[in-house]
């Protein structure tokens, strides 16, 4: 019997992720979609939240605003 925990589960319900910049707007978009069938969006802010943070930090450091847009719906 395998075990699986939730880091695995929130990595295997990511369908697909893309990082969007925009040079104009200074804006830099990450857009996940979870198969929320999989995981809860509230598993991957759990499990994400400090890596969240750091892309945050990382935008500001590059003069950029980080928009975090989750199955469509926008978090940051």
């Amino acid at each position: 019997m395998f075990l699986i925990d939730k880091r695995s589960l929130v990595i295997a319900a990511c369908r697909k992720a893309e990082v969007i910049v925009n040079k104009e707007k200074s804006i830099i978009k990450l857009k996940i979609d979870i198969d929320a069938s999989i995981c809860s969006v509230m598993d991957y802010f759990e499990i994400f939240m400090s890596r969240t943070i750091y892309c945050k930090r990382a935008a500001n450091v590059l003069k950029c605003d980080l928009e975090l847009y989750i199955n469509e719906d926008k978090f940051l």
